[in-house]
């Protein structure tokens, strides 16, 4: 094989000499005979570069020259290339140097002008990286420092900018909400998406199990949704903080102090300001109610000890607890209080002991008024007083008793009118009743459009299954088409009727491709038992779902029920938005106005008996402070 290549590149090699040399000399005489104007710039050449070159001249018009050379033409030919690759090197040499034909002698001008073609065929571009050197040198010349630097710095103040943000959060919060958090957690959308239904449910309903007789104490009369939502952690648990007491604080003397709770997202609780007490021990009389979650996810408890001044406050120690360990104290009765070290702010402070602060954690004792299994509606109001005797210290009253009892005043002690609790509730119930009436109504609409678009989709697919099926049957492709058909037959028959029939205005029923309604219902009603019964939304089930669910039957007379609705589709459309407006913006404005009608109907029969009672003479019964409202 090396001696055919050699004899094959020798032999090429002075065929393109001698023809270069033939082509160089009529080239000379012609470029005399024009008066030099530049035809020497195409003179033969031999070119060698790092291995085998292959020059072949060609004698081709000027006109017809290409700017550029293709790049068919333009071939690497290494020193190691094998005989196949010599041999098709020679032959397009071959190709090349073939005598140009007679309308192709003819320069531009008509007078025999011509011009060559070099085609070089160069080893250094055949292999990429062949050369290490060159690559080094093309990567070294793209290699741009200042903008990998640009890049690294702009990277830098990025990421320094969102850890300044994220550092001071709450400044940031505060410039953009007016507050410095964000009241929302994990654990807040838990309970609000899953627990309640994105908030649509209270599950209230649940007490009336939890009120019957044999029900345990401990779930008397609450909300079995919520109680499971504190067991997995997602609702929070009551806990009181009592016997509050911080001492050996890093202050001088005595000082105003108070203490400051922060728990999950909520907004700071705190004491009342003890004046002018011994640092060594201040005792605060509160009793603190937190809302915590036994989750690891909730945010630890911050419990903080300030010293007011006149101007400001300095926060002289801080103490973080686990939402996780506060729940598991509460449970401890046998050991409730606990005194825990604090880490004092100021660390230049010289403390002889560190600071402390008792707390005792429980369940809720102290609230007499029992709120954790107090169901309000919104009519009813608890109050309690301390009896002493063992019984119930709270009492229930409605809403229109209480506030016949305790009047409404104002600062000064003055009795304010406003309207009674009764027309209150008769109003607020025609409104609930107006707003209910609305919404069923909407959602009524809304369900009956789209049971009617499903039912329109369900037929349509169904007749497409049948149009098909019936242009396949009738030869719509000129091929006789017998029972069973196949899906692929079927998708071949559309997509010839779409590709040749398209567009075209035929009468239903002309041709196999159109055919009418009559015919698709013969087929419909008279399906060859051999063929597959046909289904709706097939593409849907196999692309959207893979297969895993399978399509709707297509139900008997599909077509009949597909025609009639296909004439009524405006129809129905058209109506069902037609309610929808009216019941959106016709009805519920004119419910809501009647409504006020009511509302200032009774506002003037209350305001008529009052003017009757003012002039009369003498009031012999007292009467309950109220007069005009709204």
């Amino acid at each position: 094989s090396s001696s055919s290549s050699t004899s094959s590149t020798s032999s090429i090699s002075s065929t393109s000499r001698a023809s270069s040399t033939s082509s160089t000399s009529s080239t000379g005489s012609t470029s005399s005979s024009d008066g030099g104007t530049g035809s020497s710039s195409i003179a033969d050449a031999e070119v060698q570069v790092q291995g085998i070159a292959t020059v072949a001249a060609t004698s081709t018009p000027v006109a017809s020259r290409p700017s550029k050379l293709p790049s068919e033409l333009v071939t690497s030919t290494p020193a190691t290339n094998s005989a196949s690759t010599l041999a098709t090197n020679a032959a397009d040499a071959a190709l090349l140097m073939s005598p140009p034909s007679p309308s192709q002698a003819a320069g531009p001008m008509g007078n025999g002008a011509s011009s060559k073609i070099v085609v070089i065929r160069e080893g250094s571009t055949s292999k990429p990286g062949t050369n290490p050197a060159l690559d080094f040198f093309e990567l070294l010349a793209k290699f741009q420092p200042l903008e990998i630097v640009e890049e690294i710095a702009v990277t830098v103040v990025i990421i320094v900018v969102l850890l300044f943000l994220w550092k001071h959060q709450d400044r940031v919060i505060y410039v953009f909400t007016g507050d410095d958090r964000i009241h929302g957690t994990l654990g807040d959308l838990l309970w609000w998406g899953c627990c309640r239904c994105c908030g649509t449910c209270s599950h209230d309903w649940t007490r009336c199990f939890t009120r019957l007789p044999c029900c345990p104490t401990g779930l008397y009369g609450a909300n079995l949704v919520r109680v499971f939502g504190t067991f997995v952690g997602v609702a929070t648990h009551t806990i009181e903080i009592s016997n509050i007491v911080a001492g050996d604080l890093p202050y001088k003397e005595r000082g105003n102090f108070y203490v400051s709770i922060e728990c999950s997202a909520n907004p700071p609780m705190v004491t009342s300001v003890l004046e002018n007490k011994p640092a060594k021990a201040a005792h605060f009389g509160e009793v603190i109610t937190l809302r915590v979650r036994e989750s690891p996810l909730e945010k630890n408890i911050k419990i903080t000890v300030f010293a007011m001044d006149v101007i400001g406050s300095v926060d002289l120690c801080e103490l973080h607890v686990s939402c996780m360990n506060v729940v598991q104290w509460a449970r401890d009765t046998a050991n409730p209080v606990k005194r825990f070290a604090m880490v004092p702010i100021d660390k230049t402070y010289e403390l002889s002991t560190p600071p402390w602060i008792a707390l005792e954690f429980g369940f809720p004792y102290y609230d007499h008024r029992h709120l954790e299994g107090f169901h309000n509606d919104g009519n009813t109001v608890r109050t309690a007083t301390w009896a002493g005797d063992g019984t119930e210290p709270w009492r229930d009253t409605d809403m229109a008793t209480f506030k016949h009892q305790y009047a409404l005043v104002d600062t000064g002690g003055n009795a304010i009118q406003e309207p009674l609790e009764e027309d209150m509730a008769f109003i607020q119930k025609m409104r609930l009743s107006v707003y209910h009436s609305v919404r069923c109504t909407s959602c009524l609409i809304v369900v009956v459009v789209v049971v009617i678009l499903f039912l329109r989709l369900y037929s349509g697919s169904c007749y497409t299954h049948y149009y098909v099926l019936t242009q396949s049957l009738r030869g719509a492709t000129g091929r006789n088409t017998t029972p069973p058909v196949a899906t692929a037959m079927l998708e071949a028959t559309q997509a010839y009727c779409d590709q040749n029939f398209g567009g075209m205005a035929l009468d239903p029923g002309t041709h196999p491709c159109r055919p009418s309604f009559e015919q698709v219902n013969y087929t419909c009603t008279h399906l060859p038992e051999t063929q597959r019964k046909p289904s709706a939304f097939v593409d849907l089930t196999s692309k959207g779902f893979y297969g895993i669910v399978e399509p709707l039957q297509c139900v008997p007379n599909v077509c009949t029920y597909f025609h009639y609705m296909a004439a009524w589709d405006r129809t129905l459309f058209l109506s069902c938005f037609v309610l929808f407006f009216v019941n959106v913006f016709c009805l519920r404005p004119c419910a809501n106005q009647a409504v006020e009608v009511c509302r200032k109907r009774l506002v003037n029969q209350r305001n008529a008996g009052l003017r009757r009672r003012a002039m009369l003479p003498t009031q012999t019964t007292q009467s309950r402070p109220g007069g005009t409202y709204w």
